[in-house]
């Protein structure tokens, strides 16, 4: 069988992610990836691809047609909006097409139906596209769940440390130095942020880093807590998804988006407004049981809902029953 992944260069901190984690969990498929625009040729995942005998491509402009595609079975788009790929779409009716990730995408003409693998606030805002739909799968987001097993809690620490990470794919465009206002109220603690630094903080508690591939299990092993204040997610998060495998206990604000579904579902704290997250974060910094107690839970149902086994488990069966 062979699948064909639609990347979206333009999102920075994820781009080819999915794509190397659909092929390292379903190594038994053939696998291409496809990169909207040529900037991904940079990218270091390329050279992953590249290594594992995974062939890339790169289509100028957004521009994609039938031939590209002639012997795929199953097209997978990720991150993939209205903006990424120039109509017409006809490429996409003759394959499956699964929508991978949180991207609300208009791509649908007369003969083409999506299986969706998204969250539920995703699925409703398909709303009147319901013919389109094979069937609205909701499956986590592919989390290579071996690469957090290692990382063990932080115990005794006098000074816990708060931690902001994120792979650029959801944060809203001037929010960030909000974020740093808010953080700042809690106190006892330090944080970690890592993201784009959009001005001067001054605090000494605060403490900066770029995104980086692969670097995401080293930044969750420097902190206890991991919060996310993001009006821009979509579905649910990787990035929390990856907290909680690393035992962190993780904190969101609710904006009634797929992160915050995740998180209830995950029986997550989860606060309503800013005065809220500030005090569910204060109780955890003053709390060490609760940190550990709350992480040690949350990793549990990470593993049991939202690893790269889930995935496997939920989404082979159905593939191999439709073809």
């Amino acid at each position: 069988m062979k699948i064909y992944h639609v990347e979206n260069w333009a999102i920075v901190g994820g781009i080819g992610t999915y794509s190397r984690d659909l092929a390292l969990t379903f190594p038994e498929f053939q696998h291409e990836i496809v990169f909207i625009n040529q900037r991904g040729m940079q990218y270091p995942y390329i050279k992953w691809f590249n290594d594992q005998g995974i062939k890339t491509s790169f289509t100028p402009n957004g521009q994609i047609t039938d031939e590209m595609f002639k012997d795929a079975e199953i097209i997978c788009l990720h991150n993939i909006t209205g903006k990424s790929i120039k109509e017409p779409y006809n490429w996409l009716g003759n394959h499956r097409v699964f929508n991978i990730h949180h991207a609300v995408t208009p791509l649908f003409n007369g003969n083409t139906e999506l299986d969706l693998f998204v969250s539920y606030w995703v699925r409703n805002r398909y709303y009147g596209f319901e013919n389109c739909m094979k069937q609205a799968l909701v499956l986590p987001p592919c989390v290579r769940s071996k690469e957090y097993i290692s990382i063990q809690p932080r115990k005794g620490v006098k000074v816990p440390v708060i931690g902001r990470i994120q792979s650029s794919t959801n944060q809203e465009k001037g929010k960030f130095n909000k974020c740093i206002e808010t953080l700042s109220k809690v106190t006892g603690c330090e944080f970690l942020i890592v993201g784009n630094k959009e001005s001067i903080c001054t605090d000494p508690r605060f403490k900066f880093a770029d995104i980086q591939i692969g670097a995401m299990p080293n930044y969750l092993s420097q902190i206890d807590i991991f919060v996310l204040d993001c009006p821009t997610t979509e579905s649910w998060s990787r990035v929390a998804t990856e907290a909680m495998l690393a035992g962190k206990p993780v904190i969101a604000r609710n904006y009634g988006d797929g992160l915050s579904e995740q998180m209830i579902k995950a029986n997550a704290p989860l606060a309503n407004n800013e005065s809220d997250f500030i005090k569910i974060m204060q109780a955890f910094v003053n709390n060490e049981s609760l940190r550990l107690e709350t992480g040690n839970r949350l990793r549990t149902w990470a593993f049991g809902n939202a690893s790269e086994e889930t995935l496997r488990n939920g989404l082979i069966e159905y593939i191999v029953k439709g073809m």
